[in-house]
């Protein structure tokens, strides 16, 4: 008796698929050197904390091209673009070329205008010898430390292109350490949909076979439990 009902929510998930599909794409990076790390240090992600760890690029949508990458040059931790890429960021203070990222919390919309009227979308600045940056997390020098990025984890958020088109996107990102520079690069997500905003830390839904087999384990489960009875 309870596996016609079974069977016909099985027939039904072709249908329910085609409504659960997603436009997001998720990515995750790994630390390419894991160790048993120090009370502390975060080996989840993957580490920029100066010029021998080298630089960090991401390519989203894996055409071959890389869309925005990371590097520290042993005194503070930047964000640059490829590109027409730009990162969201606090504009430059002053006759200050520099910026600093905010710490953008889970939820928060990343789209064509800014989610706060204080931030600005912003391309890649070139700055010899030191490289190129849009924005800065954190650094230390002697004179002290700075940048928003001191002891915690959030999002930064990202416009690139795919053709003519704008595509956003999110990197989580974390800095466990107060008063140094460098940090950890987790994973990232971005909307397939050209001009699409996307939430900081969405990521895709479950895919129609996942459905697929949960709907199937029911259907025995229930079988089993009516031939118990």
């Amino acid at each position: 008796m309870l596996v016609l009902p079974a069977l016909a929510l099985l027939g039904l998930w072709p249908a329910l698929c085609l409504g659960q599909g997603t436009s997001i794409v998720y990515g995750r990076l790994l630390n390419p050197h894991p160790q048993n790390p120090p009370p502390g240090w975060d080996d989840s992600g993957y580490p920029i904390f100066s010029t021998v760890s080298g630089q960090l690029a991401i390519d989203f949508n894996g055409d071959g091209q890389p869309d925005v990458g990371f590097n520290d040059d042993d005194t503070a931790f930047h964000i640059y673009g490829y590109g027409s890429t730009r990162v969201l960021t606090y504009p430059p203070a002053g006759l200050d070329i520099n910026s600093f990222l905010p710490v953008l919390p889970a939820g928060t919309q990343i789209g064509a205008t800014p989610p706060n009227p204080d931030l600005i979308w912003r391309e890649t600045l070139q700055l010899n010898p030191t490289g190129p940056y849009s924005a800065t997390y954190n650094f230390a020098v002697n004179e002290g430390y700075g940048g928003y990025w001191q002891g915690v984890e959030g999002y930064t958020g990202v416009e690139f292109y795919i053709g003519a088109d704008p595509h956003y996107a999110w990197i989580r990102v974390g800095t466990p350490f107060i008063g140094t520079h460098g940090g950890y690069i987790y994973d990232y997500a971005y909307d397939t949909r050209p001009g699409a905003p996307i939430l900081a830390g969405a990521v895709p839904e479950p895919s129609c076979i996942s459905l697929s087999v949960l709907g199937i384990l029911l259907m025995f489960t229930r079988r089993s439990q009516s031939r118990v009875r």
